[in-house]
């Protein structure tokens, strides 16, 4: 069974109402599926320090964007 603890906090927001909030993977997904995170908002891993962007509707690793800007795929 995987984690249900609140790994996840919000380190950026550029609407400012989730700001220093923690949340579960599956409210990361669900929310994003559904549309509600406000664009750019980023979320930290507490555990792992893997962190995510949510842009366009998809919640992206930001390492990810590294990647494909490097590879001049972004």
């Amino acid at each position: 069974m995987g984690r249900t603890t609140l790994d996840w906090f919000v380190i950026l927001d550029p609407s400012d109402t989730f700001t220093r909030r923690l949340f579960h993977w599956r409210d990361l997904e669900t929310s994003a599926q559904q549309q509600v995170w406000p664009e750019g908002i980023v979320f930290r891993n507490q555990v792992t320090g893997e962190q995510r962007r949510y842009a366009s509707g998809q919640l992206i690793q930001l390492q990810d964007l590294a990647l494909a800007a490097a590879s001049g795929k972004a």
